[in-house]
């Protein structure tokens, strides 16, 4: 068997479509089949053979590469470097070709993954990371992380896995698009979430005449800018069938046939200009390759991604799978810094504590905690100093209220506020600069408020000093205790604010709405208090990014990020966000201007349950910078 990837260039022709065989290399004229890939580099042929290895052949050249038995091809073009990807079938293990030129040529091999490899594709996302992913044939997709260093070493990191349809062996990732585009047989052609951090979902771009679509028989697909063709083995004949982008969905634009077709096996697609793309199909019962030359001017819709920093620390992952991890909050320590707290909520089970290393110090199984906070009061409890951290339990319907010992750090359950509230949701405290009170504040996913006043000596017996209610359900909240305000989310229409002293007027006036950098859901909120500003941190879980406003009027915009992989650190980046917490108290060497801390909602890399992510503020504040110089709005 024998996989081709060839390095020439078509013909310019102005006919809409033309196809011509191509000759094969008289060196390597036996039964082959596999991909066909177009890789601009002289007039050269990359090919992957069961007899004959991985081999380089051009009309003046012809180098063995790696010796063995070689099927299936893809590549792109990364950091400078001509990437090819093939599979060592004897070893099970993927195999990496790099070109640098005709002269510089390496191979790499990777691990061996624990199943057998039927199909592979590469990928190239909006972050700048290469990953591979690899298909088994019984219903998984295995993505892969991929690292190339400047010595020419490949290493390579299993991130997460995707289950697919059984028997599915062809795949192609649209990079723009970030989709994982799968073929299955018998229905049509599948696109998949592609990036690490995406949510789990899958649409139907074209389906079989059984199920609707006008497919026969899809054998393999690849990606066109603006759009994907499908090379499908029809009764009457092989055909290239040809969909672009229309807001959003799949339109079929052209079809050709293919001339004196018998088996087609494998698509390969390589762009030749602005106005034609070459198409290079494999037909295993012939034993050769048809080139066809397609005009396709649909314009590539490229993506400018948001900056990225990176998670410096991870904690350790909670001990259930699911929805369970939900709201950070911080605890400084009054003379360790660098012994300072994560707080963070189980929703299933508890709150646990975390070391600035992220390992777990303490979990208290107080029940269904939802939103936590933090307050620094130098109260005494016990004969101890203590701080005070809330949370809202969604067991009861109440208010856990906790100790922090000042010293240890060590904390304890003291009493729970019940609240009228049928279904508590979010969570803040807000410590007065006018009466020295704390204050807390609960809502309910009615969009119902309702601020408490909390003292050791009445907590189990708090009433509630006022009300007020927003439109639709509410979560995150943060209290600003300089300037007395409380801003509030509102999930899917934006973030409010409003008095915070119990005697304010509870008229809710927005901050920013929903749309542009703004994407539904608002979840977490936290306040960065920087020298000269106050920042407002806010969650935009429909897009895994987070805002950076001023927290003034005209509440400028300040900034727009997701936190992306750690490669140095093998940490994943983090999405789904629902909570976050962030301080502007340096807390030791790894966090001098402070941390953000946000609830990771898909811990990948590999797949573990919830977990928090530990980002320092400096990071933070290179992008803020960045988009200051460049005039963000």
């Amino acid at each position: 068997m024998l996989c081709v990837v060839g390095l020439s260039a078509c013909a310019h022709s102005d006919e809409m479509v033309t196809a011509h065989t191509v000759a094969v290399p008289s060196s390597l004229n036996n039964e082959f089949q596999g991909n066909a890939q177009i890789l601009p580099i002289r007039e050269q042929w990359l090919l992957a053979s069961e007899s004959q290895g991985l081999q380089i052949i051009g009309a003046a050249t012809h180098h063995v590469l790696s010796e063995g038995r070689f099927e299936l091809l893809d590549r792109r073009f990364y950091k400078g470097h001509h990437l090819a990807v093939s599979y060592d079938i004897e070893n099970n293990q993927p195999v990496f070709i790099r070109i640098s030129d005709a002269d510089k040529v390496s191979v790499s091999p990777l691990s061996s993954p624990n199943f057998q490899i039927d199909g592979l594709c590469l990928q190239n996302s909006h972050d700048g990371e290469l990953y591979l992913w690899l298909l088994d044939g019984d219903g998984r997709a295995e993505q892969w992380w991929i690292q190339t260093d400047a010595d020419q070493t490949i290493r390579s990191l299993p991130v997460r896995q995707l289950s697919v349809p059984p028997e599915t062996s062809q795949c192609a990732v649209d990079d723009e698009r970030e989709s994982l585009l799968l073929v299955e047989e018998g229905l049509g052609i599948w696109a998949y979430p592609a990036h690490p951090e995406d949510d789990f979902k899958r649409q139907l771009l074209a389906a079989t005449q059984p199920w609707g679509g006008s497919l026969e028989k899809p054998m393999d697909v690849d990606r066109l800018s603006n759009g994907f063709a499908v090379l499908d083995d029809a009764h009457s004949g092989a055909r290239l069938v040809t969909f672009h982008w229309r807001n959003g969905v799949p339109v079929r634009a052209a079809e050709q046939a293919l001339k004196d077709s018998d088996e087609v096996s494998t698509l390969s697609l390589g762009t030749v200009s602005q106005e034609f793309v070459n198409a290079w199909v494999y037909d295993e019962g012939l034993g050769q390759v048809q080139a066809l030359k397609l005009r396709w001017s649909e314009p590539l819709k490229r993506v400018v991604p948001l900056p990225q920093v990176v998670a410096d620390i991870e904690t350790e992952p909670m001990p259930g799978f699911g929805d369970v991890a939900d709201d950070p909050a911080i605890w400084v320590n009054p003379t360790r810094a660098d012994q300072s707290l994560i707080l963070g909520t189980n929703k299933k089970g508890g709150l646990a504590s975390y070391d600035l290393q992220g390992r777990q110090r303490q979990f208290l199984p107080l029940g269904h905690l939802n939103n936590v906070d933090v307050r620094s009061v130098d109260w005494t409890y016990g004969g101890d100093s203590i701080d005070v951290a809330a949370a809202t339990n969604r067991s009861d319907n109440s208010i856990s209220v906790l100790a922090i010992n000042r010293s240890s750090g060590k904390l304890e359950h003291i009493s729970s506020i019940a609240t009228p509230l049928p279904e508590i949701y979010g969570f803040c405290l807000y410590h007065s600069p006018v009466d020295g009170g704390l204050y807390a504040f609960a809502n309910d996913k009615s969009g119902l408020y309702v601020q408490y006043r909390i003292d050791l000596e009445s907590a189990n017996e708090a009433r509630p000093l006022r009300q007020f209610k927003l439109a639709s359900q509410p979560e995150g909240c943060v209290a600003d205790d300089k300037t007395q305000r409380l801003f509030v989310g509102e999930e899917a229409v934006g973030v409010w604010w409003v008095g915070a002293e119990p005697h304010s007027e509870a008229v809710p006036r927005q901050v920013k709405a929903v749309g542009g950098s703004l994407t539904a859901d608002v979840e977490g909120l936290a306040l960065y208090h920087a020298q000269e500003e106050t920042l407002l941190v806010i969650s935009s879980q429909g897009s895994d990014s987070y805002l950076v406003l001023e927290a003034q009027a005209p509440w400028r915009e300040r900034g727009h990020f997701r936190i992306g992989i750690n490669a140095q650190r093998g940490i994943d980046g983090s999405s789904e966000t629902d909570g976050l917490a962030v301080t502007s108290q340096p807390l030791g060497p790894d966090f001098p201007t402070g941390v953000l801390v946000v609830q990771d909602g898909r811990n990948v890399m590999p797949q573990q349950p919830q977990n928090f992510k530990l980002v320092s503020w400096q990071q933070v504040e290179s992008r803020l910078s960045a988009s200051h110089e460049g005039g963000a709005p």
